[in-house]
C-alpha cells in the first residue's frame, strides 16, 4: 500500500464511536440531533473500507475456500453478540410487553428475521416506517442495518473474486475498482429514484444501500493505488474541518435525508482518506484517543443493545431527563459485558477445524434461537408478561377493513371499497357495495373519498343516511394523496394513482347538483413539526388541487367538505396500548402536544382551508379538533377513559367518530346555507 499506511488504524474505531454515539443520541431524542440516525451511513462506509482491507490481506486458490473463509470470519464476528442480544431482549422485553399489543408478533418475527440477516426485508414487507412510533416499540427495528450489511457480504466477496482482486492478480485492484464504481453509480441512482417512488425501499433494501459500502471500498482501493496527485491532495486536506462538517450535517432536519445522506457518505470517505497519512493531526489524535477507541471497538455491541433498552424503557419507566442517566448506564453495562464476554471471546475461539464446520455451527445456533423465539411468540405467548394483560378487543383495535352491515344486510365490502393492493389496480369497482342507503327517500348523495381515515370515520358519516339526509358512498385508498397533485411515494403508489385517475373521476361523474363530496384524510402531512422544500412543494400542490376540485364541483352545483387535521398524536412516540398502561396524563412514554402547540402547528393548514372556504361558496371545512383535543393536552384518551384513536397512526376510534357526528351535521348545514344563499342571490 503506497497511498496510506497499512495495519490497524485506531482513528477508524474512533470514527465508529462517533457513529454509534450520534445514533444513540438521536434515538434518545430526535430534537437534540435530528439527523443522528445518519450515523448508520457512517458505519456503512467504514464497513466497506474495512472489509476491502481484509480481502486484500487474504488470497485463496479457489472460490470455494475464499467464500467459506470470508463467511466464517463474518459469522464469528457478528453472530454471537446478535444471538445473545435477540434472545435476551425477547426474554426481558416480553416481561413488560403485553401479548395483546398489536405489534407483539412483529417483535419475535423481526427477531427471527434478524437471526438470518433478513430483518430489513421483513420490515419493508410490513411497510414499516423507520421513523414511526411502531418502529420505536419494536425490539429489533434497528437490525435492518445488519441485514443490509449481511446481504452485502453475500455479494461482495464474489465480486472481489471475479475481478481478480481476491486472487492477487496484477490488474485485480483496477478491475475491482471499475466494477465497484459502476455498481455503486447504479445503486446511487436507484436510491435517489426510490426515494421519490418508494421511500421505504430506498431506506431498507441492500441494492439501494450498496453505493454507501461501495464508497468505503473505493476509498481503500484509491488509497492503495500509487497515485501521486492523490497523495499531494491528502497532504493538504485538513481532517478537522471535515469532522466539523460531518457533525453539522447531523443537526439538519430529518426531512433533508435525500441530500444529507450522499453528503455524509462523501465526507466520511474524505475523512478516512485524510487521516490515512496524517494520524497525528488534532482530529486524528481525538479519534485515536483511548476511551474513544474503546467505544469504537465495542460499537457493535453498543449498537445492538441500545435499542432494546430504549424500547423496553418506553413500556416501563419512560425516556425523559430523569431516566436518561439510568438508561445510559444500563446500555453501557450490558454492552460492555456483551463485548468482553460474548463478542471478543467467541470471535477469537476456534469453532471448528474448517470454515464449513464453523458455518454449520453458526447456522445450527441461529436455528435453535429461532425455534425459541417462535415458542415465545406462539405457544408461550404472554406467559412471561408480569402485568395483567387484557386480551379482549379494545375499542380502538378493530380492523379498518371490516365489512359493514346496514339495515340488516352487508352493504359495504372492504374488498370492493378500499384500494390496498397492487392487484386491485384496474379492477372494476362495484359502487353498490360501498353505499349506505338513506332511511327515508332522498335524492341527495354524499360521496366520501380519502385515505384510510375515510374508512375509520365510517361511523361518523353513517349519521347522514340515519337522519334521512341522503345516501353515503364511502371509498378509500390506503395512504392516498389528499389530491392527485400531491406526490405519492408510499407503498401504495400504484393504487393511489389508479384511485385518482379512474375510481374518483368515475364516482364524481355520477353526482348531481345538490350532492356533496367529503374529503376525509390525514392532513398532518401538511402541518409538520418543521418545514422543508418537500413540504413547501406538497403545500403548493395541495392548494392547486383543492382549487381545481372546488372549482370543478362548484360549476356543477356540488358541495365540497374538506376535513382539517385532527391532532398530532402520531408524533407522540406512543400507541394506545402504551398510553393506556400509563394512564391518561402525559409522561416520558408519550410525548403529547399541548392544545396551544397543536393550534400553532396547524396554523398554515387552517388558514389555507379557510381561504378556500371564503373564496368558494361550495366549500366548507370540517374541523374535528375540539373532538380530539378537548383539554389542555391532546392525547389518546379522554379523562373519562374513552379512546379517541384505535392505533398509533391516529386513526379515529369508533367512539370518537360517533362523537364527531354533530360537528359533521353542523358543517353540512353551514354548507347548505352558503349554497342556498348563493343560488338565491343568483336567482335575483
Amino acid at each position: 500500500m503506497t497511498g496510506a499506511r497499512t495495519g490497524y488504524r485506531p482513528e477508524i474505531d474512533g470514527l465508529r464511536a462517533l457513529a454509534v454515539l450520534v445514533v444513540i443520541v438521536n434515538h434518545f431524542s430526535k430534537t437534540l440531533l435530528p439527523s443522528g440516525f445518519l450515523g448508520v451511513d457512517i458505519f456503512f462506509v467504514i464497513s466497506g473500507y474495512v472489509i476491502t482491507g481484509s480481502l486484500a490481506d487474504k488470497h485463496h486458490d479457489s472460490l470455494k475456500t475464499h467464500l467459506l473463509g470470508f463467511m466464517a470470519r463474518r459469522m464469528k464476528r457478528l453472530l454471537p453478540a446478535l444471538l445473545f442480544c435477540i434472545v435476551a431482549s425477547c426474554a426481558v422485553g416480553f416481561l413488560f410487553i403485553p401479548a395483546s399489543y398489536e405489534g407483539f408478533q412483529a417483535e419475535w418475527r423481526s427477531g427471527v428475521a434478524a437471526l438470518f440477516g433478513l430483518s430489513n426485508m421483513y420490515l419493508l414487507r410490513r411497510a414499516t416506517d423507520y421513523f414511526s412510533s411502531s418502529a420505536e416499540l419494536n425490539l429489533f427495528t434497528h437490525t435492518w442495518s445488519l441485514g443490509v450489511e449481511e446481504q452485502f457480504y453475500l455479494v461482495f466477496p464474489t465480486l472481489a473474486w471475479a475481478s481478480g482482486f481476491a486472487q492477487g492478480r496484477p490488474r485485480g485492484s483496477r478491475n475491482f475498482f471499475v466494477l465497484i464504481v459502476l455498481l455503486s453509480a447504479g445503486s446511487l441512482l436507484g436510491y435517489l429514484w426510490l426515494n421519490r417512488s418508494h421511500a421505504s425501499a430506498a431506506y431498507f433494501l441492500m441494492p439501494a444501500r450498496f453505493w454507501e459500502l461501495g464508497v468505503g471500498c473505493l476509498t481503500f482501493l484509491a488509497l492503495q493505488a500509487d497515485c501521486p496527485p492523490l497523495r499531494r491532495l491528502l497532504a493538504v486536506l485538513p481532517p478537522l474541518p471535515i469532522v466539523i462538517a460531518v457533525v453539522a450535517l447531523l443537526f439538519t432536519p430529518q426531512t433533508a435525508i435525500q441530500r444529507t445522506t450522499p453528503a455524509l457518505v462523501a465526507l466520511t470517505s474524505m475523512l478516512i482518506a485524510a487521516l490515512a497519512g496524517r494520524p497525528a493531526t488534532l482530529a486524528g489524535r481525538l479519534l485515536g484517543w483511548g476511551p474513544i477507541v474503546f467505544v469504537g471497538l465495542a460499537s457493535y455491541s453498543i449498537y445492538l443493545w441500545h435499542w432494546p433498552v430504549l424500547c423496553i424503557a418506553r413500556w416501563t419507566i419512560g425516556i425523559e431527563p430523569r431516566t436518561i442517566p439510568v438508561l445510559s448506564a444500563i446500555i453501557v453495562l450490558v454492552a460492555v459485558f456483551s463485548y468482553q464476554h460474548v463478542e471478543r471471546r467467541l470471535r477469537s475461539a476456534t469453532w471448528a477445524p474448517r470454515p464449513g464446520g464453523t458455518l454449520g455451527l453458526g447456522l445450527a445456533a441461529a436455528l435453535s434461537c429461532a425455534v425459541l423465539l417462535v415458542l415465545l411468540g406462539l405457544p408461550l405467548k404472554g406467559m412471561l408478561f408480569l402485568g395483567q394483560d387484557d386480551p379482549s378487543p379494545a375499542p380502538f383495535a378493530d380492523s379498518r377493513q371490516d365489512d359493514q352491515v346496514w339495515q340488516g344486510r352487508v352493504v359495504w365490502r372492504s374488498e370492493e371499497c378500499v384500494l390496498s393492493r397492487d392487484d386491485q389496480v384496474g379492477r372494476p369497482r362495484a359502487e353498490h357495495f360501498c353505499t349506505f342507503d338513506s332511511s327515508r327517500p332522498s335524492p341527495r348523495r354524499f360521496l366520501v373519498i380519502g385515505d384510510s381515515f375515510s374508512v375509520t370515520e365510517i361511523e361518523m358519516v353513517k349519521i347522514l343516511p340515519a337522519r334521512g339526509l341522503g345516501s353515503v358512498t364511502v371509498t378509500s385508498c390506503l395512504a392516498a394523496s389528499a389530491v392527485p397533485e400531491v406526490a405519492n411515494n408510499s407503498h401504495w403508489k400504484r393504487p393511489n394513482d389508479y384511485y385518482w385517475s379512474a375510481v374518483v373521476p368515475g364516482l364524481l361523474a355520477t353526482l348531481r347538483a345538490g350532492d356533496a363530496v367529503l374529503m376525509l384524510n390525514d392532513m398532518a402531512r401538511f402541518a409538520p413539526f418543521e418545514t422543508s422544500l418537500e413540504v413547501d412543494e406538497d403545500r403548493q400542490n395541495l392548494v392547486a388541487g383543492l382549487e381545481r376540485l372546488a372549482t370543478k364541483l362548484g360549476d356543477r352545483g356540488i358541495g365540497l367538505i374538506i376535513q382539517s387535521v385532527n391532532s398530532f398524536v402520531r408524533d407522540s412516540q406512543c400507541g394506545p396500548k402504551l398510553a393506556r398502561r400509563q394512564g391518561h396524563e402525559p409522561s416520558g412514554r408519550c410525548h403529547y402536544y399541548t392544545r396551544e402547540a397543536s393550534q400553532v402547528r396547524k396554523t398554515w393548514l387552517q388558514q389555507t382551508l379557510a381561504a378556500r372556504e371564503q373564496s368558494h361558496t361550495n366549500v366548507q371545512v370540517l374541523d374535528l379538533f375540539e373532538v380530539f383535543c378537548p383539554g389542555e393536552v391532546c392525547g389518546f384518551f379522554l379523562d373519562s377513559g374513552i379512546a379517541l384513536y384505535r392505533d398509533e397512526y391516529s386513526h379515529p376510534s369508533i367512539e370518537a367518530a360517533v362523537r364527531a357526528q354533530p360537528v359533521l351535521l353542523d358543517a353540512i348545514a353551514a354548507l347548505d346555507r352558503k349554497m342556498a344563499g348563493f343560488a338565491h342571490h343568483v336567482g335575483r
